[in-house]
């Protein structure tokens, strides 16, 4: 797979839950939000595995699968223009 980020950053942080009559709520420092290159009202993407829980912004994700779509386009470029003939 083709990594585009020549650094990658490791952040690790605790954090408090807190507890509404409708939801659990974690409040993530500005730190993480500036990381996340996100804002107040902006969508995340959140992924549980493994007892882990990652958060991307949109736009990670987006990236995410742009470069996995260009790598297999790529490797498969013969025959998928043998198939759009």
């Amino acid at each position: 797979m083709l990594l585009t980020q020549a650094a990658v950053l490791f952040m690790s942080m605790t954090l408090t839950l807190e507890s509404s009559s409708t939801a659990n709520t974690i409040a993530l420092p500005n730190e993480l939000f500036t990381h996340l290159q996100a804002k107040s009202g902006d969508s995340i993407v959140v992924t549980c595995h493994d007892g882990q829980i990652t958060i991307r912004s949109i736009q990670t994700a987006l990236q995410h699968q742009m470069n996995a779509a260009q790598c297999i386009m790529q490797r498969y470029r013969h025959t998928l223009s043998e198939l759009a003939k």
